[in-house]
């Protein structure tokens, strides 16, 4: 815990885990897939007596790299026709980089396949039925 104590939990099954932080007040802990791809995982936090949240989710990614074939496949300019805004993507070594304007240029982390990282914002590559990306979201 932040302020230092600790607590003994106890397994409960099936990802789940309980403790009693004060008398009467018991946390469940219970790790869950909550992204459709099974590399991120969610510790959430609920009050056993109330059923409400206990803090925030704390979230686990599985480390991803993509390599140069999947990382070049992200590169080009994207165009968006309700912002009139273009973003540009680039490739620089094993670097996967995003720029526009008032985004000045900017290495993205890989999060899982087809998704990054910047700060403040998601970047999601979207992919056709054949595999090409065709457009980019921001979250």
């Amino acid at each position: 815990m932040p302020d230092g104590r600790r607590f003994l939990t106890r397994s409960i099954g099936r990802g789940r885990f309980e403790f009693t932080a004060a008398p009467g007040f018991r946390v469940q802990l219970a790790f869950v897939v909550t992204d459709s791809a099974e590399d991120v995982m969610t510790l959430r936090q609920t009050i056993v007596e109330t059923g409400e949240s206990a803090g925030d989710d704390w979230y686990r990614f599985v480390e991803w790299q993509p390599g140069p074939a999947m990382r070049q496949s992200y590169s080009g300019a994207y165009v968006s026709d309700k912002l009139d805004l273009v973003l540009y993507v680039s490739v620089d070594a094993d670097r996967v980089r995003i720029a526009g304007r008032g985004l000045p240029m900017t290495e993205m982390s890989p999060m899982r396949e087809d998704a990054f990282e910047i700060p403040d914002y998601r970047v999601l590559f979207h992919r056709d039925a054949r595999g090409q990306v065709t457009h980019l979201t921001l979250n």
